[in-house]
């Protein structure tokens, strides 16, 4: 008996009196409170209860009529609620109160879009304009445009909200947050980002400082791939606020997509003044700088990403690769790639671009069985790696291994039947094993592809000149 007292007294005075005497006086706002009470505890049935029976008291009374009704969506009863919800509509008494008109319409529209009653959600679309413009003032009429647009775009019915807010807007063409939320239904309708572009320039037109709405529009343009409009919207933002780091950022997307690299570095640099910098920041600035063969440059910024994360695979690669990429000491540079590359690979050894890359150094060093054990990395992480196939066949070639070059030669033709450094690397290695008939149709189809594939020939072998010369009579 005391640790139901206990209990009770943890519980609101209006739930213990209801528990105790449900038949009691209890004004409107309690029997809703107490309905509240069973709804937390998941008890819907006991909800309702408590509703109906404080309708047999208060049966005008506008909250718990609501409330009942919305108890019975939570219970699943979508019909039971349409018909509550449907009859307060038709009380002419009800109009009184156009915020509850406004949320009765919002309920019945959930309720005939789980029942897919896209007709129903029609007409109420058609109809709230009505109700939001009769009475309410302009502060109100706005939210609730906004409000019933919302609920349409959380059930995913974008062409229904942006009905309602062309409606809005049409009453209310200034007012950015409409604005905004057309431009947001826009790009979920199917990413019709021509119309989100128009009603972010409407927005512009009234907030024409709006450095975010510059962004948004630059993002538009970004997606839509028109990348020097883009730019332009970003450069807009940027010169309101020179530490608008999400539009240098973006700004230098659109420049990489321009293949102008340098203009790209010169974004990603402000993106540093940001305080939180971190290792993709350093990242981007220094693979520009690879791109613009800056590469002490690029070194530089790689290791304050190490500095960060000494064990970051992008940054000790781009290391590698900017060593690759340089022609001075070629050589040298190239074991110098293979000790960062190396790094790399210790924490991502998928990566096929990494294997392909380090199997280049080793091919510049002539150290063909390295070389070898790279590519066939690749081409296990990635069966369909054309390069390194024919890198394999290729290497295969210069060590004398004609059998095992055809084998991944004839891989990548697979891949690519048209290529013609494959066509022309079958006819050498068929020759070189003197299998003439195989190696005359591939020199023919390769002087086919490309005419200087007949010189590339006679330098494998430079006494093949008079099988040369039959060979292009039939060409």
């Amino acid at each position: 008996m005391r640790k139901n007292e206990e209990q009770n007294s943890k519980l609101p005075d209006e739930v213990v009196r209801y528990k105790n005497n449900p038949d009691g006086f209890f004004d409107a706002e309690e029997y809703f409170n107490v309905a509240d009470y069973y709804e937390e505890k998941i008890d819907i049935d006991s909800a309702i209860a408590v509703i109906r029976r404080g309708l047999t008291v208060y049966p005008n009374d506008v909250a718990l009529r609501y409330e009942f009704a919305r108890l019975h969506i939570v219970s699943g009863d979508l019909d039971s609620a349409e018909k509550l919800f449907e009859a307060m509509m038709a009380d002419d008494d009800y109009v009184t109160d156009l915020d509850d008109v406004i949320s009765v319409l919002l309920m019945l529209a959930k309720i005939h879009i789980e029942q897919c009653d896209i007709e129903s959600v029609k007409h109420e679309v058609k109809s709230v304009d009505g109700w939001i413009s009769s009475k309410l003032s302009d502060e109100v009429a706005i939210e609730s445009y906004l409000d019933y647009a919302t609920s349409l775009y959380q059930c995913f019915m974008y062409s229904y909200a942006i009905d309602v807010l062309k409606k809005g807007h049409k009453r209310f063409p200034d007012n950015i947050q409409i604005l905004e939320s057309l431009i947001e239904c826009y790009v979920r309708d199917g990413s019709d980002y021509n119309n989100a572009i128009k009603y972010c320039e409407k927005a512009l037109d009234v907030a024409p400082y709006n450095e975010k709405l510059w962004f948004k529009l630059g993002w538009l343009h970004r997606y839509s791939d028109n990348y020097k409009e883009a730019i332009n919207a970003f450069d807009y933002a940027t010169s309101i606020n020179a530490k608008a780091y999400d539009a240098w950022h973006a700004m230098g997307d659109c420049y990489v997509k321009l293949e102008n690299y340098v203009r790209a570095c010169e974004c990603y640099l402000k993106v540093l003044g940001k305080k939180d910098v971190g290792v993709k920041d350093y990242n981007l600035v220094a693979d520009m700088c690879n791109y613009c063969d800056l590469y002490e440059n690029a070194r530089k910024y790689y290791n304050k990403s190490l500095d960060i994360d000494e064990d970051n695979a992008e940054a000790l690669f781009g290391i590698g690769m900017s060593y690759f990429l340089d022609s001075k000491n070629k050589e040298t540079n190239a074991s110098r790639a293979i000790y960062w590359i190396k790094r790399a690979l210790n924490e991502d050894s998928g990566n096929e671009f990494y294997w392909m890359v380090i199997g280049e150094c080793y091919y510049i060093s002539n150290n063909w069985g390295h070389a070898i054990f790279a590519y066939h990395k690749a081409v296990d992480i990635n069966p369909s790696q054309t390069s390194a196939l024919i890198k394999l066949g290729q290497i295969y070639i210069i060590i004398d291994d004609y059998d095992e070059a055809i084998v991944h030669l004839n891989k990548a033709k697979l891949l690519d039947p048209n290529s013609g450094i494959v066509t022309i690397s079958l006819a050498i290695a068929y020759y070189s094993l003197k299998e003439y008939t195989n190696a005359k149709y591939y020199l023919m189809h390769a002087i086919r592809l490309d005419s200087s594939a007949e010189s590339l020939f006679l330098e494998i072998h430079p006494h093949a000149t008079k099988f040369v010369e039959n060979v292009k009579k039939l060409v």
